[in-house]
């Protein structure tokens, strides 16, 4: 699994203080995952007794799945 960061992920990564693991494991096993908009993918995952929201969209390219990260945050219900 390929994952490429945008520059909004990246900042958002660090000003929320975000696992990069729980990222990981969000888009490999979601709990939920639905199509949000314009071919954008939502997944969400508790881990250690928090909800991490991932947004994502799916790239391919010669037969290799990439995914760009557009935003990421925990959810405290």
């Amino acid at each position: 699994m390929k994952l490429k960061q945008t520059a909004h992920f990246q900042s958002r990564l660090s000003e929320r203080n975000i696992n990069f693991e729980h990222i990981k494991q969000a888009i490999r096993c979601p709990d939920s995952k639905e199509l949000v908009f314009d071919g954008k993918i939502r997944v969400s995952k508790r881990i250690e007794g928090k909800l991490i929201e991932v947004i994502y969209c799916k790239e391919s390219f010669r037969d290799k799945e990439e995914y760009l990260l557009i935003t990421a945050y925990y959810k405290w219900k």
